[in-house]
């Protein structure tokens, strides 16, 4: 967090300008979740056990989470549980989201498999 401020500051350049992060939001990003690791294996196992076709990869998210709450969990790897399209990625949390039919219903089948397979 400390680098972006001071990239921030950097790049303002304007001593008249004071750059400082609020306190009730600072906070250093979450660290990387292994792709190897259990959590990640679990949750691609799981899907692909729900829809076989789909392409299970990681998912990088740019904003803040609740996921550095987590550290160490399966919770800490974001659970997005439906199919995205080329189309609904412009629609990501802007103007016309929405998740398809078919998509909501295999999300809730990916959870409750998740569940399962979890409590093996």
């Amino acid at each position: 967090m400390e680098s972006v401020v001071e990239h921030v500051r950097q790049v303002v350049h304007d001593s008249r300008i004071s750059v400082q992060p609020l306190e009730e939001t600072k906070s250093n990003p979450s660290d990387v979740t292994s792709v190897d690791g259990e959590p990640f294996q679990l949750l691609a196992r799981t899907i692909r056990q729900v829809v076989p076709e789909a392409v299970v990869t990681p998912w990088l998210v740019v904003g803040a989470t609740d996921s550095r709450h987590y550290a160490g969990s399966l919770q800490r790897a974001p659970v997005h549980g439906t199919a995205i399209a080329k189309d609904d990625l412009r629609r990501v949390h802007g103007t016309d989201e929405r998740v398809g039919v078919q998509a909501y219903a295999d999300a809730v089948r990916v959870y409750l498999q998740l569940l399962r397979n979890a409590a093996l």
